[in-house]
């Protein structure tokens, strides 16, 4: 989550206070950067997007590709919900 205006929602949205009071975790804190400019907020969309999805679906493809799947067949068969999320946030969707 990319929140502008750094110096007004850090004063505002205290992320220290909702890890001590257990309403987020202590790694939930890594998902929140504040950006000051448009420049900078566009990187960091930028940059996760390219990190967790273009660079999944490439993977997708890849794996599509060396299993000569047929167009429609469905990539995700077999997974759990902790294949696709991780054994942390699969917790947390139950």
């Amino acid at each position: 989550m990319v929140i502008y205006g750094s110096e007004y929602w850090k004063k505002v949205f205290n992320l220290d206070v909702l890890v001590e009071t257990g309403a987020i975790s202590p790694k939930d804190i890594n998902l929140f950067q504040f950006a000051d400019t448009p420049e900078q907020a566009f990187e960091m969309l930028r940059k996760g997007l390219t990190e967790n999805y273009l660079v999944a679906e490439a993977a997708a493809g890849t794996l599509a590709e060396s299993q000569e799947m047929t167009p429609g067949e469905d990539l995700m068969a077999g997974w759990t919900v902790e294949d696709f999320l991780g054994p942390e946030m699969a917790k947390t969707s139950k």
